[in-house]
């Protein structure tokens, strides 16, 4: 989940672009550090600033997970902050109240899953098969224990 891959068919342009050598260095450091490429992860952090200016509010973050977005008043994850307002019956208020944020903060990570659904919907059932397979293991320990 840590790389946003393009659609198979989407159009690809190539560009040259000059940067300064510090900056293409310090680029290939992380991109190796990420087991990932120069242009693949210039690409993506491309397309965050973009989002980042298009959604004030949310930052990205690197997690055991992957690089997920987040809201940066706070230590959540936009999918967790959208679960919780499901979990709430969508109410914004019940929401906020639950994670003990303001609910602009609620409506910024909504916002954000309304631009990006299929993003956002990804991690939560990730999530999800995580916590049914701990789950399983926790209940095979169990009675493995009993």
């Amino acid at each position: 989940m840590s790389e946003r891959p393009a659609p198979r068919h989407a159009l690809r342009e190539v560009r040259s672009f000059r940067l300064a050598q510090d900056m293409v260095n310090r680029l290939d450091r992380y991109a190796a550090s990420v087991g990932s490429t120069r242009n693949t992860v210039a690409e993506r952090f491309l397309e965050e600033a973009l989002r980042l200016v298009e959604h004030p509010g949310i930052v990205f973050r690197d997690g055991p997970a992957g690089r997920r977005p987040g809201l940066a008043a706070s230590g959540l994850d936009v999918w967790e902050v959208v679960e919780t307002v499901a979990d709430n019956a969508g109410s914004v208020a019940n929401a906020a109240a639950y994670l003990g944020i303001a609910e602009r903060l609620i409506a910024t990570a909504m916002r954000y899953h309304a631009a990006y659904p299929g993003e956002i919907d990804a991690w939560i059932a990730a999530n999800h098969e995580v916590a049914d397979r701990e789950l399983e293991l926790h209940e095979r320990q169990r009675r493995h224990l009993a």
